[in-house]
């Protein structure tokens, strides 16, 4: 994948500098943040990369640092994760143009899912959300979600400033929703409502089913 700067997607939707409510969040999102950075290391250290899965221990981490926060608002001027933002439009379109692909050689018809980015707080049909969750995606609503400081965690933390994995980290959300829109998402909180036990057993496959 080539990417092209200044690209804008039409399914990419920019909340950066709109305030939040302060309002307590759900669990029904999926692919949180803590998550993502697991499966991150382990594919970086397949490659042959090795890089720290646990905490870094630094109090420096935007995740760590912006809980209960409300949205700030954007730089003035020129933005600084500009190029980001660009890269992140790309890779949406790229992530659902493929899926749209493979949908229509099924016999299918793909739904495309809008990306919101925002800054330090959201409110989503899952509920009031932080960085601290990281990337996630909302059933609910349909919607992905992504602070873009989450990406300077990657660079920081794990060592993974490279366009694999901010590309990565959009792809698992985007998986979510094809579990979504197959139907996956809703049989697993079936299977959970009639058995609690099995959640966590369910939730690792779904996790490591987004990545396919």
């Amino acid at each position: 994948m080539k990417w092209e700067r200044g690209h804008k997607s039409e399914y990419v939707e920019d909340l950066r500098g709109k305030p939040a409510s302060r309002g307590g969040g759900t669990a029904i999102k999926a692919g949180g943040g803590a998550v993502v950075l697991v499966i991150v290391a382990l594919i970086a250290r397949a490659l042959g990369v090795d890089l720290p899965i646990g905490d870094s221990g630094s109090s420096s981490s935007p995740s760590q640092s912006s809980q209960g926060a409300q949205t700030s608002a954007p730089p003035i001027g020129d933005d600084p994760a500009a190029e980001l933002f660009d890269f992140v439009n790309y890779v949406v379109d790229d992530i659902q143009a493929t899926f749209a692909k493979v949908f229509k050689a099924n016999g299918l018809d793909y739904q495309p899912a809008t990306l919101r980015v925002f800054t330090d707080a959201v409110d989503t049909a899952c509920g009031h959300s932080t960085s601290a969750v990281g990337p996630f995606y909302c059933p609910v609503d349909s919607y992905a979600y992504v602070d873009l400081s989450f990406y300077r965690e990657l660079r920081e933390r794990l060592g993974a400033p490279g366009d694999f994995a901010q590309a990565y980290v959009l792809a698992h959300e985007y998986g979510h929703h094809l579990q979504n829109l197959l139907g996956i998402d809703a049989a697993v909180r079936r299977e959970v409502a009639q058995d609690r036990s099995l959640e966590n057993a369910l939730s690792v496959r779904q996790e490591l089913q987004a990545d396919c």
